[in-house]
């Protein structure tokens, strides 16, 4: 296995290994409306190698919340799926393919739970995962930290930059 960041799997194009193809154009979408660069940073090839990793190595802030690493792909299908849906539903095109303002006002469905019909954990509970997750991977390294001007201060500093 490279050691590469999620950034570098992505420009590298690597496989995915759980992440199904729509799931990955919902993720991207949501990710990129709610933390800009979360495409380019490798939101689905950071989720994707999380998912794949053992309940110990994961540090997708679902463990963190009590979720079940048996649990977590379950969640990510249902919430991906719904998000989909859900803009299907209100604007007639796939999440990937809503304009900027759809997008935020898809957004700000989830995050007020206005979701009739949802099918998944509730909204507002998926937006504070998948804004997570994209917070994780665009600043939660050295680079992403510097970014914005925030000292980079982990609690075990990493052996390699990623």
């Amino acid at each position: 296995m490279l050691p590469l960041t999620p950034s570098q799997a992505r420009a590298r194009q690597l496989p995915l290994r759980v992440l199904r193809a729509a799931e990955v154009t919902t993720l991207e979408a949501v990710a990129e409306g709610l933390v800009p660069g979360a495409t380019e940073a490798g939101i689905s090839h950071f989720l994707d190698q999380q998912l794949a990793a053992s309940a110990e190595d994961n540090l997708l802030m679902l463990k963190y919340l009590g979720v079940t690493a048996a649990d977590q792909l379950p969640f990510y299908r249902g919430a991906l799926g719904s998000i989909d849906a859900l803009a299907r539903q209100r604007f007639k095109a796939p999440c990937q393919a809503l304009d900027t303002a759809q997008l935020q006002q898809l957004l700000a469905s989830l995050a007020a739970d206005d979701t009739p019909g949802w099918q998944a954990a509730p909204a507002s509970f998926v937006f504070f995962v998948l804004r997570s997750d994209a917070v994780d991977v665009v600043y939660g390294t050295a680079a992403g930290s510097k970014a914005i001007d925030l000292p980079y201060m982990p609690h075990i500093e990493p052996e390699t930059p990623w």
